[in-house]
């Protein structure tokens, strides 16, 4: 939220099997800033959940 009430952030998360796919997507009065994610389970270690 910004200070006058909008709403600056866009997140879509989805699972699709054992994956997890992340995008995001924010905007701020100087700037603008977009992350991906991706996670999937491997056999080496186990991956943190946030």
């Amino acid at each position: 939220m910004l200070g006058n009430g909008e709403k600056a952030l866009f997140a879509l998360f989805w699972k699709s099997g054992l994956e997890r796919i992340g995008v995001k997507y924010i905007v701020l009065p100087s700037n603008e800033q977009m992350s991906l994610s991706f996670d999937v389970n491997n056999l080496c270690y186990n991956t943190p959940r946030i």
